[in-house]
């Protein structure tokens, strides 16, 4: 009799997103390509990886607290510190936003990586209100190198905690018993 009950409730745990009622959430942002060219004198398709990373948004004072996204240059010559200073700026000069009005400014937005013969140079756009770039890269870097990526930003949803990966384990857990326990009291009946 319990142990439908105690299978649903299992259930409800694990299905049930549990996203932090806290004022500090992370969410997870994915740079996804669409577009490569590459000069097959000196380029390597291989060179780059898929950039990508999270940031930290307070909900309460409605700022946005960092942006740590690698932009997929070799870890020999990455500038993603100075670029992720440059989000926080342009936001922090973009007037009132709120989180769904910075998730609508940075999703579906458009990024390139290229390299004009001179360096290896990253652009992020943002939408309304932040209405603006930010830019970054290597000067003079690799000279030889000329290519050009082309993508759009893709921004996940929130970042689960560890208690909520833990209250999962223990949905999943709880139903794996009750199953159990339910087979062998159908051996035992039998």
């Amino acid at each position: 009799m319990r142990t439908p009950t105690l299978l649903a409730v299992a259930a409800t745990l694990c299905l049930t997103p549990q996203v932090a009622q806290a004022a500090v959430v992370d969410y997870g942002v994915d740079f996804v390509r669409t577009s490569v060219t590459f000069d097959p004198r000196g380029a390597d398709p291989n060179f780059l990886s898929n950039p990508g990373g999270t940031f930290r948004f307070d909900t309460d004072t409605n700022q946005l607290l960092s942006f740590d996204v690698g932009l997929g240059y070799p870890p020999s010559f990455n500038p993603a510190g100075d670029f992720n200073a440059q989000v926080l700026n342009l936001f922090a000069s973009a007037g009132p936003c709120d989180l769904a009005c910075f998730i609508g400014a940075l999703d579906g937005q458009s990024w390139s990586t290229f390299s004009p013969g001179t360096g290896v140079f990253t652009r992020l756009n943002f939408g309304a209100p932040l209405s603006g770039s930010v830019i970054d890269g290597v000067p003079s870097a690799l000279p030889r190198f000329g290519f050009s990526i082309n993508g759009i930003v893709r921004v996940n949803g929130p970042v689960p905690e560890p208690g909520s990966w833990a209250m999962m384990l223990m949905g999943f857990g709880a139903i794996g018993w009750a199953m159990r326990r339910q087979k062998l009291a159908g051996a035992l009946a039998a």
